[in-house]
């Protein structure tokens, strides 16, 4: 029997959506997800996100877009 420790478990990162504005300040986002890749079988699956080791990283993300005009402001 092989042990956990041979299987790799990490954090996957999906890609950041665009910027949720067209103008000023915003926020993107993509998908994290906790996977694992079993040896024995050559396949990946996905794991609760508490069993990866290490800090998660963000899915949410600040953006800054080009200052909007005057009128959207107001």
């Amino acid at each position: 029997m092989r042990s956990s420790d041979e299987n790799m478990i990490v954090f996957i990162n999906g890609n950041w959506s665009s910027c949720s504005v067209t103008c000023g300040e915003g926020v993107r986002t993509r998908s994290v997800t906790c996977k694992i890749f079993l040896e024995f079988s050559r396949t990946v699956a996905e794991l609760p996100k508490k069993q990866c080791p290490g800090v998660r990283p963000p899915d949410t993300q600040r953006c800054v877009m080009p200052p909007c005009p005057d009128a959207m402001t107001r």
